[in-house]
């Protein structure tokens, strides 16, 4: 029995410096980690349209991806939406011009195969959505204009239908 409150002890020890040592960790890192995010996000929001400022919208309307709205000073909107592609969830970055149509996109986050999925946000994927309506934004084999990456064809799909969330919610609010 003596052994097995020694036992218990010495784990009880491991395991609360354990935890001291990741909460530590977590205490030093959370905010260089939440600066990094806002960085990769105004990065995105400033490659999808161009704004002086912005300001975001509360939005509870029935697009379940969109997970953030912001108006832009000139009445231009920037929607993030979150969508799942092949390996995980993609985060997409929309610019909305006030007359419905995609002003660009930019992927913010995603856990797509690097070669293939993570191809989403090159320039010859990426430049072929502004100026298409929600209509226009499907992969040319469901009816639409975009070329679907090679190899990818879940992860073009995937954006198109964040691209088509972020104008319905921007098209919700009017």
């Amino acid at each position: 029995m003596n052994k097995v409150v020694k036992l218990s002890l010495i784990l009880f020890l491991v395991s609360a410096v354990v935890a001291g040592v990741l909460g530590l960790t977590n205490f030093i890192t959370a905010e260089p980690i939440a600066e990094y995010q806002a960085e990769v996000t105004a990065t995105a929001y400033g490659a999808v349209m161009e704004f002086e400022s912005y300001e975001e919208v509360e939005y509870t309307g029935d697009q379940s991806a969109v997970t953030k709205v912001c108006k832009t000073n000139d009445g231009n909107w920037i929607v993030e939406a979150e969508v799942s592609g092949s390996q995980g969830m993609i985060t997409v970055a929309v610019g909305v011009n006030a007359d419905l149509t995609c002003n660009g996109i930019s992927i913010i986050a995603s856990s797509e195969t690097s070669g293939l999925g993570s191809k989403a946000n090159d320039d010859f994927f990426r430049d072929q959505f502004p100026g298409l309506t929600a209509d226009q934004a499907k992969v040319t084999k469901d009816g639409g204009s975009i070329e679907a990456i090679t190899g990818a064809t879940i992860t073009s799909k995937a954006v198109c239908s964040a691209v088509r969330a972020a104008i319905a919610a921007v098209e919700s609010l009017g």
